[in-house]
């Protein structure tokens, strides 16, 4: 069995880490792109995953063990000593050397001199001992005791001073038995970040990486630490048989290369492997933020590379926009004329077929628009492909269908009017629905007014038929 320690953090939904402290402005910036995110220091990677420690707690402890001594010859004096001791040690979080260590053991011993004496053959069976022992099969033992013979290094025999009674102390020497023939646990040591030092119960383990240290199983305290900044801090129960892997790979010199990457200002970079680490312990998504305003660099590192993200406008900004538009597609183009212009010259057939042809289409166009109203101006085209479909134009025929217009209405639908060549004047109407980010889907129907065409040399007046068009397609949209 592995237990595996690393720096972690409570699930986020979007995460912010600030190189330097965002100024009002540049705050608001990320918070309209990502809604919701939570903030935080980029430095806070460091010791992501410590928590406040009572850095006092070792002394108050020492101070109540001295402090309950006395109740020792009090009338059931071992309960008082009980709940004070086992709270002082429950409020340590870390031990920084070996005289820490030994405050711990000692406030240990005392506890468990205090449990056994007052509990004696009843504690395995009194409820009100439940707090203070470990049961083994028929046996039970005061936790405390385990917890002093578990402690890395710890001397494996009390003295008189730490255990007052003989009957306590050979009851002890037993429970120490008992823990030595345990099967083992081993802490192992896993990535480190450069300069650090790792303390497991108040002693210092050298060698760095891949260093096993055997340990009684039971209660352990580690930290690692780079100077005096506390990377990993745990207090844990470590169960007989089980393997604690720890790993602290992200620390001060790791920070300052990351924030090298960062303060180049580019995107594209690989993220350093050692600040995935307590990234990964992050809710994606990660970002890291660069104050600057409405320029401030948003960059998103919870991947193997950092990828900008472009701030959302403000409001105010975004409320009125220029948009253009790029669409392709396919559709329908239907006028008499291609029967009565093709029929004698062609020898075009009578039927639903030739008024009705097929087209690719395309569309060009530019507006300016709010989130209520659109205003713009643009050019769609149809191609007629069948060999009917074409009208006559001076000396020439054209199967091209040009439509110049102007588009008013709301954002996703407006109204259309312009010349329709070669001789309409068209009305119609189109729709754009969004798809996914700047692709859109879009929809146009036209009705071509037919326009009078004078002729020269006395011919009568050219009265062209009504034409009807519709077509759909995708739009790109760039622009707000």
């Amino acid at each position: 069995m592995s237990l595996i320690w690393l720096l972690a953090a409570p699930a986020l939904a979007d995460r912010v880490l600030w190189v330097t402290p965002p100024d009002p402005e540049s705050a608001a910036a990320v918070a309209r792109t990502l809604p919701g995110s939570t903030a935080a220091d980029l430095a806070s990677l460091v010791s992501g995953g410590v928590g406040p420690l009572e850095t006092d707690a070792i002394k108050r402890l020492g101070d109540e063990v001295t402090a309950t001594r006395p109740l020792a010859d009090v009338f059931d004096g071992e309960l008082q000593i009980m709940a004070r001791l086992s709270k002082g040690a429950a409020d340590v979080d870390i031990l920084r050397s070996r005289d820490d260590r030994n405050v711990l053991r000692k406030a240990l011993l005392f506890e468990g001199f205090a449990v056994h004496r007052y509990f004696q053959d009843k504690l395995a069976t009194e409820a009100a001992a439940a707090p203070y022992r470990t049961a083994e099969g028929a046996e039970a033992w005061p936790t405390a005791w385990l917890d002093a013979c578990a402690l890395l290094a710890a001397p494996t025999t009390a003295t008189a001073d730490e255990i007052p009674e003989p009957a306590q102390r050979l009851a002890y020497d037993a429970a120490q038995a008992h823990c030595q023939a345990m099967p083992g646990a081993t802490f192992i040591v896993g990535d480190l970040a450069a300069g650090a030092e790792v303390w497991l119960d108040g002693v210092e383990i050298e060698g760095g990486k891949g260093v096993r240290v055997r340990m009684i199983p039971g209660r352990h305290l580690f930290h690692i630490a780079v100077g005096d900044t506390i990377l990993l801090a745990q207090d844990v129960r470590i169960k007989a048989g089980a393997d604690a892997l720890v790993s602290a790979p992200f620390g001060p010199s790791e920070l300052a290369e990351l924030r090298g990457r960062i303060a180049s200002g580019a995107e594209g970079w690989e993220i350093p492997a050692a600040a995935r680490v307590p990234i990964s312990g992050l809710a994606e998504p990660v970002y890291v933020a660069t104050p600057a305003g409405e320029k401030t660099l948003l960059l998103r590192v919870d991947g193997s590379v950092a990828t900008a993200v472009k701030l959302r406008a403000p409001e105010s900004a975004s409320r009125i926009g220029v948009v253009g538009r790029a669409t392709l597609g396919a559709g329908w183009l239907s006028t008499g004329d291609f029967l009565l212009q093709n029929h004698d010259s062609k020898g075009a057939p009578a039927d639903r077929y030739t008024v009705n042809a097929a087209t690719p289409a395309g569309s060009l166009s530019v507006a300016v628009e709010s989130r209520l109203w659109s205003v713009g101006v643009g050019v769609d085209g149809q191609i007629t492909v069948g060999e009917h479909h074409t009208l006559p134009t001076g000396d020439g025929e054209t199967a091209t269908f040009l439509y110049p217009h102007v588009a008013a209405g709301l954002p996703w639908a407006q109204v259309t009017v312009g010349p329709m060549f070669p001789w309409y004047l068209g009305v119609g109407a189109r729709a754009h629905v969004p798809l996914w980010k700047p692709v859109e889907l879009f929809a146009s129907a036209v009705y071509g007014v037919p326009l009078d065409r004078p002729r020269e040399d006395g011919e009568p007046t050219f009265e062209p038929l009504p034409l009807y068009s519709a077509w759909g397609g995708v739009t790109v949209r760039v622009g707000r």
